[in-house]
């Protein structure tokens, strides 16, 4: 998997990743305040049926979210 430019929806379950930066949206100051900010830990731990929200762990709090949050969220994944 190559890991340039993985958004927070394309990694796969329970694998873990750094956040390197936030995408320019109108929720970007929603995600900095749910603690999204640069060299934090996040995982995905479960997806919706239909794949349109996801439950993630980011540092120690757990947060459902949109697909399309998720889309505005560049990690790295971790070695």
């Amino acid at each position: 998997m190559n890991t340039a430019d993985l958004t927070l929806d394309q990694i796969p379950i329970n694998t873990e990743a750094s956040i390197t930066h936030l995408k320019h949206t109108t929720f970007t100051c929603t995600l900095l305040s749910m603690g999204m900010l640069p060299n934090t830990r996040v995982k995905v731990l479960r997806r919706s049926p239909i794949g349109q929200s996801m439950y993630v762990k980011v540092g120690s709090n757990f947060v459902a979210m949109r697909k399309s949050e998720c889309q505005s969220i560049i990690v790295s994944l971790n070695q």
